[in-house]
Protein backbone atom coordinates (compact mmCIF):
# COMPACT_ATOMS: atom_id res chain seq x y z
CA UNK A 1 0.00 0.00 0.00
CA UNK A 2 1.69 3.59 -1.15
CA UNK A 3 1.73 5.96 1.54
CA UNK A 4 0.42 9.18 1.85
CA UNK A 5 2.57 11.79 2.87
CA UNK A 6 1.29 14.72 4.47
CA UNK A 7 1.53 18.28 2.93
CA UNK A 8 3.05 21.29 3.71
CA UNK A 9 -0.57 23.23 4.40
CA UNK A 10 -1.50 19.62 6.69
CA UNK A 11 1.52 20.34 8.82
CA UNK A 12 0.38 24.43 8.96
CA UNK A 13 -3.54 23.56 9.84
CA UNK A 14 -1.81 21.21 12.76
CA UNK A 15 0.65 23.83 13.91
CA UNK A 16 -1.71 26.25 16.11
CA UNK A 17 -3.20 23.17 17.75
CA UNK A 18 0.53 22.25 18.97
CA UNK A 19 1.29 25.93 20.18
CA UNK A 20 -2.60 25.74 21.74
CA UNK A 21 -1.81 22.58 23.55
CA UNK A 22 1.99 23.87 24.53
CA UNK A 23 0.68 27.09 25.82
CA UNK A 24 -2.06 25.19 27.74
CA UNK A 25 0.18 22.32 29.53
CA UNK A 26 2.65 25.42 30.64
CA UNK A 27 -0.51 27.26 32.40
CA UNK A 28 -1.31 24.38 33.86
CA UNK A 29 2.26 23.63 35.12
CA UNK A 30 2.19 27.39 36.15
CA UNK A 31 -0.94 26.35 38.57
CA UNK A 32 1.05 23.65 39.98
CA UNK A 33 -0.76 20.42 38.01
CA UNK A 34 0.92 16.93 37.72
CA UNK A 35 -1.33 16.42 34.75
CA UNK A 36 1.47 18.15 32.59
CA UNK A 37 4.74 17.03 34.08
CA UNK A 38 8.21 18.05 32.31
CA UNK A 39 9.79 15.78 29.96
CA UNK A 40 11.86 13.10 32.08
CA UNK A 41 12.59 10.80 29.66
CA UNK A 42 16.64 11.75 29.19
CA UNK A 43 16.66 11.52 33.24
CA UNK A 44 15.00 8.25 33.23
CA UNK A 45 16.87 6.82 30.07
CA UNK A 46 19.79 8.31 32.56
CA UNK A 47 19.01 6.27 35.47
CA UNK A 48 18.64 2.93 33.66
CA UNK A 49 21.81 3.62 32.21
CA UNK A 50 23.60 4.00 35.31
CA UNK A 51 21.95 0.95 37.03
CA UNK A 52 22.93 -1.39 34.16
CA UNK A 53 26.46 -0.50 34.41
CA UNK A 54 26.46 -1.49 38.22
CA UNK A 55 28.32 -4.67 39.14
CA UNK A 56 25.45 -7.95 39.75
CA UNK A 57 23.01 -6.10 36.94
CA UNK A 58 22.38 -8.52 34.62
CA UNK A 59 19.84 -6.49 32.64
CA UNK A 60 17.76 -2.70 33.31
CA UNK A 61 14.90 -1.83 31.40
CA UNK A 62 13.11 1.62 31.48
CA UNK A 63 9.35 2.02 31.34
CA UNK A 64 8.97 6.01 30.85
CA UNK A 65 4.68 7.32 29.98
CA UNK A 66 5.78 11.31 29.82
CA UNK A 67 3.64 12.84 32.94
CA UNK A 68 2.99 10.04 33.98
CA UNK A 69 4.76 7.21 35.16
CA UNK A 70 8.66 5.48 35.18
CA UNK A 71 9.34 2.33 36.13
CA UNK A 72 12.63 0.59 36.54
CA UNK A 73 12.92 -3.02 35.58
CA UNK A 74 16.17 -4.75 37.43
CA UNK A 75 17.61 -8.41 36.95
CA UNK A 76 20.01 -9.14 38.84
CA UNK A 77 22.77 -11.92 38.03
CA UNK A 78 22.94 -15.35 39.58
CA UNK A 79 26.10 -14.51 41.05
CA UNK A 80 25.51 -10.66 42.43
CA UNK A 81 26.08 -9.96 46.24
CA UNK A 82 24.08 -8.40 49.21
CA UNK A 83 26.25 -5.00 48.45
CA UNK A 84 25.80 -5.24 44.83
CA UNK A 85 21.74 -5.42 45.21
CA UNK A 86 22.19 -2.48 47.95
CA UNK A 87 23.85 -0.44 45.07
CA UNK A 88 20.99 -0.46 43.00
CA UNK A 89 19.01 0.67 45.48
CA UNK A 90 21.02 3.42 46.83
CA UNK A 91 21.69 4.17 42.95
CA UNK A 92 18.15 4.52 41.71
CA UNK A 93 16.87 6.48 44.88
CA UNK A 94 19.38 9.14 44.97
CA UNK A 95 19.23 9.64 40.85
CA UNK A 96 15.59 9.64 40.85
CA UNK A 97 15.73 12.42 43.49
CA UNK A 98 18.03 14.25 41.76
CA UNK A 99 16.20 14.05 38.58
CA UNK A 100 12.99 15.98 40.03
CA UNK A 101 10.20 13.29 39.33
CA UNK A 102 7.68 15.42 41.01
CA UNK A 103 4.37 14.66 39.59
CA UNK A 104 5.72 11.07 38.49
CA UNK A 105 4.44 7.59 39.85
CA UNK A 106 7.83 6.09 40.16
CA UNK A 107 8.80 1.78 40.28
CA UNK A 108 12.10 0.20 40.91
CA UNK A 109 11.69 -3.21 40.27
CA UNK A 110 14.08 -6.26 40.95
CA UNK A 111 14.14 -9.69 40.47
CA UNK A 112 16.26 -12.31 41.35
CA UNK A 113 15.95 -15.32 38.74
CA UNK A 114 15.18 -18.91 39.62
CA UNK A 115 17.18 -20.27 37.27
CA UNK A 116 19.96 -20.72 40.03
CA UNK A 117 22.65 -23.30 40.03
CA UNK A 118 20.93 -24.43 43.21
CA UNK A 119 18.50 -27.00 43.29
CA UNK A 120 16.50 -25.53 46.15
CA UNK A 121 15.05 -22.91 44.09
CA UNK A 122 12.23 -23.20 42.40
CA UNK A 123 10.65 -19.66 42.00
CA UNK A 124 11.82 -16.22 40.97
CA UNK A 125 12.43 -13.58 43.35
CA UNK A 126 11.35 -9.90 43.65
CA UNK A 127 11.45 -7.02 45.02
CA UNK A 128 9.10 -3.53 44.53
CA UNK A 129 9.39 0.00 45.70
CA UNK A 130 6.97 2.26 44.47
CA UNK A 131 6.94 6.08 45.14
CA UNK A 132 3.33 8.09 44.55
CA UNK A 133 4.49 11.70 43.60
CA UNK A 134 1.30 12.37 41.41
CA UNK A 135 -0.75 12.88 44.02
CA UNK A 136 1.92 14.92 46.53
CA UNK A 137 4.91 16.13 44.06
CA UNK A 138 6.40 17.81 46.64
CA UNK A 139 7.64 14.95 48.39
CA UNK A 140 10.23 13.84 45.07
CA UNK A 141 13.16 15.98 46.42
CA UNK A 142 12.22 16.85 50.13
CA UNK A 143 10.84 13.28 51.05
CA UNK A 144 11.29 10.80 48.84
CA UNK A 145 9.87 7.67 50.72
CA UNK A 146 11.27 4.91 51.56
CA UNK A 147 14.36 6.76 51.14
CA UNK A 148 17.55 5.25 49.44
CA UNK A 149 18.97 4.11 52.58
CA UNK A 150 15.81 2.00 53.45
CA UNK A 151 15.83 0.63 49.64
CA UNK A 152 19.41 -0.48 49.73
CA UNK A 153 18.54 -1.99 53.18
CA UNK A 154 15.87 -3.88 52.11
CA UNK A 155 17.30 -5.33 48.66
CA UNK A 156 20.42 -6.31 50.49
CA UNK A 157 17.57 -8.17 53.56
CA UNK A 158 15.92 -9.52 50.39
CA UNK A 159 19.05 -10.96 48.30
CA UNK A 160 20.47 -12.55 51.31
CA UNK A 161 16.90 -14.21 52.09
CA UNK A 162 16.17 -15.30 48.37
CA UNK A 163 20.19 -16.85 48.19
CA UNK A 164 19.79 -18.72 51.40
CA UNK A 165 19.69 -22.31 51.11
CA UNK A 166 17.06 -22.58 53.58
CA UNK A 167 14.09 -20.80 51.15
CA UNK A 168 13.23 -21.37 47.84
CA UNK A 169 12.49 -17.79 47.05
CA UNK A 170 11.75 -14.15 48.69
CA UNK A 171 9.68 -11.13 47.84
CA UNK A 172 9.84 -7.69 49.41
CA UNK A 173 6.88 -5.04 48.70
CA UNK A 174 7.39 -1.15 50.04
CA UNK A 175 5.32 1.46 49.46
CA UNK A 176 4.73 4.51 50.87
CA UNK A 177 1.32 6.32 50.32
CA UNK A 178 1.04 10.06 50.76
CA UNK A 179 1.24 11.54 54.53
CA UNK A 180 2.50 8.10 55.77
CA UNK A 181 5.68 6.51 56.47
CA UNK A 182 6.76 3.26 53.75
CA UNK A 183 5.09 0.30 54.71
CA UNK A 184 7.34 -3.05 53.92
CA UNK A 185 6.12 -6.83 53.55
CA UNK A 186 8.76 -9.36 53.66
CA UNK A 187 7.36 -12.68 51.86
CA UNK A 188 9.32 -15.53 52.24
CA UNK A 189 9.21 -19.28 50.65
CA UNK A 190 10.27 -22.53 51.91
CA UNK A 191 10.16 -26.42 51.15
CA UNK A 192 8.49 -29.11 53.10
CA UNK A 193 11.69 -30.71 53.46
CA UNK A 194 13.72 -28.03 54.77
CA UNK A 195 14.95 -28.21 58.62
CA UNK A 196 13.53 -25.84 61.43
CA UNK A 197 17.37 -25.33 62.09
CA UNK A 198 18.16 -23.52 58.99
CA UNK A 199 15.28 -21.23 59.14
CA UNK A 200 15.70 -20.28 62.64
CA UNK A 201 19.42 -19.62 61.63
CA UNK A 202 18.37 -17.70 59.16
CA UNK A 203 16.10 -15.79 61.15
CA UNK A 204 18.52 -15.31 63.42
CA UNK A 205 20.76 -13.96 61.02
CA UNK A 206 18.49 -11.20 60.10
CA UNK A 207 15.96 -10.40 63.39
CA UNK A 208 13.95 -8.47 60.24
CA UNK A 209 12.68 -11.23 59.29
CA UNK A 210 10.31 -12.14 62.33
CA UNK A 211 7.67 -9.95 60.89
CA UNK A 212 7.81 -11.36 57.39
CA UNK A 213 5.12 -13.84 56.14
CA UNK A 214 6.54 -17.43 55.46
CA UNK A 215 4.78 -19.24 52.68
CA UNK A 216 5.08 -22.94 52.32
CA UNK A 217 5.90 -24.34 48.64
CA UNK A 218 4.41 -27.54 47.50
CA UNK A 219 7.22 -29.74 45.55
CA UNK A 220 8.14 -28.48 41.73
CA UNK A 221 5.76 -30.36 39.17
CA UNK A 222 3.19 -30.72 41.63
CA UNK A 223 -0.37 -30.19 39.90
CA UNK A 224 -1.96 -26.54 40.31
CA UNK A 225 1.48 -25.60 42.44
CA UNK A 226 0.59 -21.70 42.77
CA UNK A 227 -3.11 -22.79 43.99
CA UNK A 228 -1.59 -24.96 46.77
CA UNK A 229 -0.32 -22.08 49.47
CA UNK A 230 0.26 -22.12 53.07
CA UNK A 231 0.81 -19.02 55.13
CA UNK A 232 1.61 -17.88 57.98
CA UNK A 233 2.45 -14.69 59.67
CA UNK A 234 5.01 -13.52 61.96
CA UNK A 235 6.66 -17.32 62.54
CA UNK A 236 7.55 -19.56 60.36
CA UNK A 237 5.60 -23.04 59.70
CA UNK A 238 7.69 -25.73 61.48
CA UNK A 239 8.04 -28.81 59.75
CA UNK A 240 5.07 -30.83 61.27
CA UNK A 241 3.13 -28.16 60.17
CA UNK A 242 4.06 -28.29 56.85
CA UNK A 243 4.35 -31.84 56.52
CA UNK A 244 0.25 -31.46 57.74
CA UNK A 245 -0.48 -29.26 54.86
CA UNK A 246 1.08 -31.42 52.31
CA UNK A 247 -1.15 -34.33 54.09
CA UNK A 248 -4.04 -32.34 53.75
CA UNK A 249 -3.33 -31.18 49.76
CA UNK A 250 -2.89 -35.46 49.42
CA UNK A 251 -6.63 -36.06 50.37
CA UNK A 252 -7.38 -33.73 47.03
CA UNK A 253 -7.66 -34.35 43.63
CA UNK A 254 -5.70 -33.65 40.87
CA UNK A 255 -7.92 -30.36 39.93
CA UNK A 256 -8.57 -29.06 43.50
CA UNK A 257 -7.39 -25.76 45.15
CA UNK A 258 -6.30 -25.25 48.88
CA UNK A 259 -5.21 -22.50 50.33
CA UNK A 260 -4.60 -21.53 53.98
CA UNK A 261 -3.34 -18.48 56.09
CA UNK A 262 -2.38 -18.43 59.81
CA UNK A 263 -2.75 -14.79 60.89
CA UNK A 264 -2.03 -14.44 65.01
CA UNK A 265 -2.87 -10.65 64.63
CA UNK A 266 -5.82 -11.15 63.03
CA UNK A 267 -7.41 -14.03 65.11
CA UNK A 268 -9.33 -11.76 67.43
CA UNK A 269 -10.65 -9.82 64.55
CA UNK A 270 -12.09 -12.30 62.47
CA UNK A 271 -12.85 -15.26 65.24
CA UNK A 272 -10.22 -17.81 64.03
CA UNK A 273 -6.63 -17.88 64.21
CA UNK A 274 -6.19 -20.09 60.69
CA UNK A 275 -8.90 -19.58 57.32
CA UNK A 276 -9.09 -22.55 55.13
CA UNK A 277 -10.56 -22.56 51.62
CA UNK A 278 -10.79 -25.65 49.42
CA UNK A 279 -12.06 -25.50 46.25
CA UNK A 280 -13.40 -29.00 44.37
CA UNK A 281 -13.13 -28.70 40.89
CA UNK A 282 -12.06 -32.36 40.16
CA UNK A 283 -14.56 -34.79 38.74
CA UNK A 284 -16.57 -36.39 39.87
CA UNK A 285 -18.46 -33.82 41.19
CA UNK A 286 -20.94 -35.86 43.38
CA UNK A 287 -22.39 -35.27 46.75
CA UNK A 288 -20.30 -38.44 47.95
CA UNK A 289 -17.10 -37.37 46.51
CA UNK A 290 -17.40 -33.76 48.55
CA UNK A 291 -18.28 -35.82 51.92
CA UNK A 292 -15.23 -38.20 51.50
CA UNK A 293 -13.06 -35.24 51.11
CA UNK A 294 -15.02 -33.04 53.76
CA UNK A 295 -14.36 -36.23 56.73
CA UNK A 296 -10.94 -37.11 55.55
CA UNK A 297 -9.35 -33.24 55.87
CA UNK A 298 -11.97 -32.05 58.32
CA UNK A 299 -9.90 -33.28 61.28
CA UNK A 300 -6.46 -32.50 60.32
CA UNK A 301 -7.06 -28.93 59.95
CA UNK A 302 -6.33 -27.66 63.75
CA UNK A 303 -3.43 -29.05 63.33
CA UNK A 304 -2.55 -25.63 61.11
CA UNK A 305 -3.81 -23.45 64.62
CA UNK A 306 -6.92 -23.30 66.71
CA UNK A 307 -9.58 -21.74 65.84
CA UNK A 308 -10.04 -22.79 61.97
CA UNK A 309 -12.64 -21.28 59.52
CA UNK A 310 -12.73 -23.89 56.69
CA UNK A 311 -14.97 -22.96 53.76
CA UNK A 312 -14.88 -25.96 51.06
CA UNK A 313 -16.68 -25.05 48.26
CA UNK A 314 -18.33 -27.86 45.33
CA UNK A 315 -20.50 -27.38 42.17
CA UNK A 316 -22.89 -29.89 44.21
CA UNK A 317 -22.26 -28.75 48.06
CA UNK A 318 -20.64 -26.21 50.39
CA UNK A 319 -19.59 -26.12 53.99
CA UNK A 320 -18.59 -23.67 56.17
CA UNK A 321 -18.05 -23.80 60.12
CA UNK A 322 -15.43 -22.54 62.47
CA UNK A 323 -13.15 -25.82 64.20
CA UNK A 324 -13.01 -24.97 67.97
CA UNK A 325 -14.76 -21.27 67.79
CA UNK A 326 -18.82 -20.71 66.86
CA UNK A 327 -19.75 -18.94 63.21
CA UNK A 328 -22.63 -16.72 63.06
CA UNK A 329 -23.98 -17.74 59.65
CA UNK A 330 -26.58 -15.13 57.77
CA UNK A 331 -30.21 -15.53 58.77
CA UNK A 332 -30.60 -16.85 55.51
CA UNK A 333 -28.06 -19.71 55.34
CA UNK A 334 -29.43 -23.54 55.08
CA UNK A 335 -26.68 -25.82 55.78
CA UNK A 336 -26.70 -29.02 54.11
CA UNK A 337 -26.73 -32.36 56.82
CA UNK A 338 -23.19 -32.63 56.39
CA UNK A 339 -22.49 -29.07 57.38
CA UNK A 340 -24.82 -29.55 60.71
CA UNK A 341 -23.44 -32.51 61.81
CA UNK A 342 -19.61 -30.96 61.53
CA UNK A 343 -21.14 -27.81 63.50
CA UNK A 344 -22.33 -30.04 66.26
CA UNK A 345 -19.25 -32.18 66.59
CA UNK A 346 -16.19 -29.18 65.90
CA UNK A 347 -17.62 -25.70 66.92
CA UNK A 348 -18.15 -24.76 70.79
CA UNK A 349 -20.69 -22.40 71.05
Amino acid sequence: MRRIRPSANDAARRRPFRVAAMMLCAVVLTAGAGGCSADRSAEARAIGNAVRALPGVAAADVAYRSGASFRLDVTLAETASQTQAAAVGSTFVDRMRAGDFGGFDVILNVAYPANSSRATKTSDSHASFQYHFRSAPENAASNPNPSSAEVASSLALWLQTAQSPATVGATVHQEALPGTNSRRSIVVSISSSVDDEAIAELIDAHPELRDATWKSSVPPGAARREFRVYRIHGQFPDRERRELWQQILERLGPDDDGDAVTDPAGAQASGALTNVKIDLWAKPNTNERVEGITRAVVPLLPGLGSPVRVNIFSYTESVELILGGCSQPSPNHRPSALEAELRRQYERC
